[in-house]
């Protein structure tokens, strides 16, 4: 298998765009961007009535959800001894992966796009 191959199978996400009203979206933008920030994900889904803006809200959630049950238990797994090591480098890519979903999910935000997460956004619950 090719490393492009591997990138389209991990990017190339169910694509909802069409689902949404261009105006909603252009209004509901910012709080969509909003939705990616950890500690921020709920603040739409309770502040704006866009449509855009909650499925955005909703990934967002699911993505926090994921990221703080997985660091929890890898800083637990952390406190065996020299498996931690170990498990302390898996914690740093779970964390780097994290915030590399987040930045995907701004953008595509940003640009108008109501696309899943990789991995993850099949969860999020639907409207």
């Amino acid at each position: 298998m090719d490393f492009n191959r591997i990138l389209s199978m991990i990017f190339n996400t169910k694509d909802e765009s069409s689902k949404f009203d261009p105006d909603d979206m252009q209004k509901g933008r910012l709080w969509a961007m909003l939705s990616y920030v950890w500690f921020l994900c709920l603040v739409p889904l309770f502040v704006s009535d866009s449509k855009f803006a909650g499925y955005h809200a909703r990934q967002g959630v699911v993505l926090a959800i994921c990221e703080t049950v997985a660091l929890l238990v890898l800083k637990l797994l952390c406190k065996i001894p020299v498996l931690g090591i170990i498990f302390w480098i898996v914690r740093v890519v779970v964390w780097i992966a994290a915030i590399g979903f987040s930045l995907l999910g701004i953008y595509n935000a940003y640009s108008f796009k109501a696309k899943q997460l990789p991995f993850i956004g099949g969860y999020a619950p639907k409207t």
